[in-house]
């Protein structure tokens, strides 16, 4: 939201502000009060890349503006990402098993349809209506650790969870009143 009103001057109600810092609080309780045991440089480049998603976002919106198709979008994003990683595979290279293989094309898929669909919606829509449901792929990401690694989150995650959740109630809430 903050890009979107920075580079795009889209309005930002008062509610919405307070929504996203209650996400945003609710993301510090799942990484834990006073940052105790959470490796600090892993949590700076998160950080970080939510701030560089964010400016994405934004920039999306503004393509979408101008009539840039979806998909060569998309193709520029994957393109860049395929290129950056280059020399960390070269240098870290090991082979895959074939699990491995299996696992990274069943991801590659999933990212694939997840980048049209956040690319359709930065599309279509301003980044204020659309940035806080973007937090609540913690809560995802919590429940999948769940089911597939038996990762039981803390008191303090499962607050942060019901904080997110509650600020994108609110955000669609104020979407509905049109404030």
């Amino acid at each position: 939201m903050l890009f979107a009103w920075i580079f795009l001057g889209e309005r930002i109600s008062r509610r919405q502000i307070a929504a996203i810092a209650a996400a945003f609080a609710g993301v510090a309780l799942v990484a834990k009060p006073g940052f105790a045991n959470v490796d600090s440089f892993a949590l700076a480049m998160g950080l970080l890349g939510g701030v560089a998603a964010g400016g994405a976002y934004a920039c999306i919106r503004k393509l979408g503006v101008y009539g840039m198709e979806g998909a060569f979008i998309v193709f520029f994003f994957s393109a860049f990402s395929c290129l950056m990683s280059i020399p960390f595979m070269i240098r870290d290279f090991v082979p895959m098993t074939p699990a491995q293989v299996w696992v990274m094309i069943g991801a590659g898929v999933s990212a694939a349809a997840g980048q049209f669909g956040i690319t359709a919606a930065y599309r279509y829509a301003a980044p204020n209506s659309i940035a806080v449901f973007d937090y609540t792929n913690i809560v995802f990401t919590a429940a999948l650790g769940f089911l597939f690694f038996g990762q039981i989150p803390d008191v303090w995650s499962a607050i942060g969870f019901i904080v997110i959740v509650a600020a994108v109630v609110v955000m669609a809430k104020s979407k509905r009143e049109g404030k």
